[in-house]
């Protein structure tokens, strides 16, 4: 039987359930209430989670508080070879905290490392060659050169002039683990250089070198150009700084093992560089199967076509602020672990945006202010018979009667119908 309840969480705060239906509530000593089907007093949790977690997956913090609590950001990381820059959330961050607004809030920060010097972190096995070469892209003026370490005693001094993209080979003696440092070789007259197209590749059949990149830093910059990590399939780790405005097409294509990735705190452009490029290019993370946690800042406002396609492992999304309102076509193609959407400022999706996801349970869309053009009936193609889309209750009738929604009628729901017991889910015992 469903009733509202009243339970406190432990900032002391009341949560309120509506309608909310409780398979077994014991009520001990009067004052505290076990829902012994969940993993711990339900005064313990309020409505929302907020996580915080680092470059490299790691969980820095983690609460569940309701609208209106505030979060404590915990003290910036240390890692060697990185300094911190700030914290990115979609979530507005006043004196190091967050108040809470109706919705779950996921952190990460952005470092920067010193003397602008990127490190690439290679394991090279029986299996991979011990050949590389690594691609800069230098502007006109390379003024005090650059200096590549290649972790294993030797250095090349790039003095290069001219523009463009250069490569640079070295064999190493030995399998095992390097360091490769590029850097300005002076430090008080800094060129302009960005890690090059196919930044590490070789030129050998079936070298498998794409799987000996592990780890990358990125130094201060504005941009990743196109194909940088193309097919790096090894590349485990990221750390991008807050400066970046814009990755450029194809530049994490197919890195099949990222986990974790926290966007820089800047970014405008998601695989592409202009709004004009956005349907013109493909690929931001395209590929990227494993990415489980994505920290996307309010910043973001365009994505390319297949921005998102077979993120296998991606389970929820949300646009940021400022996203421009247009979703490319295959943004999300074939996201089969896909769950749950966030919606703001949208005004067109674009064929085949959501195609495949079978597992979304919810698309939200209660925050937007108008009816957004839905491009075709393919663009939630395969869509579960369970999954729900919510929109304002002033605008219910004017959605299911527009143009191909009227296709998805029946999955269109008011926003006030979203089930106050929803968020429980997320605690069952497994």
């Amino acid at each position: 039987m469903a009733n509202d309840y009243i339970i406190k969480n432990s900032n002391g705060k009341d949560i309120v359930y509506n309608n909310v239906e409780f398979v077994s509530l014991t009520d001990v000593n009067g004052n505290k209430t076990v829902f012994s089907e969940y993993k711990e007093d339900l005064r313990m949790y309020g409505k929302y989670n907020v996580k915080v977690i680092d470059f490299d997956g790691s969980l820095l913090k983690e609460e569940w508080l309701n609208s209106g609590d505030v979060f404590i950001l915990p003290d910036a990381p240390v890692h060697e070879h990185l300094i911190f820059q700030q914290w990115v959330s979609q979530a507005e961050i006043v004196d190091n905290s967050i108040t809470v607004i109706d919705s779950d809030i996921l952190i990460g920060p952005n470092y920067t490392t010193s003397n602008m010097t990127n490190y690439l972190f290679f394991e090279f096995t029986k299996k991979t060659s011990l050949t590389i070469n690594i691609a800069i892209r230098l502007n006109n003026n390379l003024r005090g050169g650059i200096i590549i370490d290649w972790g294993d005693g030797s250095v090349t001094d790039v003095t290069t002039n001219g523009a463009g993209r250069f490569v640079f080979p070295h064999t190493y003696g030995n399998i095992g683990n390097y360091v490769v440092k590029i850097y300005p070789a002076d430090e008080n007259n800094l060129p302009e250089y960005w890690l090059g197209s196919y930044v590490v590749y070789s030129s050998e059949t079936s070298s498998n070198v794409n799987y000996s990149l592990k780890k990358v830093y990125i130094s201060d910059t504005t941009q990743i150009y196109n194909y940088c990590f193309y097919h790096c399939y090894g590349l485990e780790t990221v750390s991008l700084p807050s400066g970046i405005t814009s990755i450029k097409w194809n530049a994490f294509d197919s890195c099949i093992n990222i986990k974790t990735m926290t966007l820089p705190a800047n970014l405008i452009f998601l695989g592409c560089d202009s709004e004009s490029t956005s349907t013109s290019y493909s690929s931001g993370l395209t590929g990227c199967y494993s990415i489980e946690t994505l920290v996307i800042p309010n910043t973001l406002t365009t994505i390319c076509n297949s921005g998102f396609s077979r993120c296998g492992s991606l389970t929820k999304f949300k646009f940021s602020n400022d996203f421009s309102g247009k979703i490319n076509s295959s943004l999300f193609y074939d996201c089969q672990k896909l769950k749950i959407v966030e919606f703001k400022n949208v005004l067109n999706l674009a064929s085949q945006s959501f195609y495949g996801c079978k597992l979304v349970e919810k698309y939200d869309f209660s925050k937007c202010s108008a009816v957004p053009t839905l491009a075709s009936t393919n663009v939630f193609n395969g869509i579960s018979e369970t999954c729900k889309i919510y929109v304002p209750d002033d605008l219910y009738d004017t959605w299911i009667n527009s143009t191909n929604w009227t296709t998805y009628a029946n999955y269109i729901y008011k926003a006030s119908e979203m089930g106050g017991a929803e968020w429980l889910n997320r605690k069952k015992l497994k």
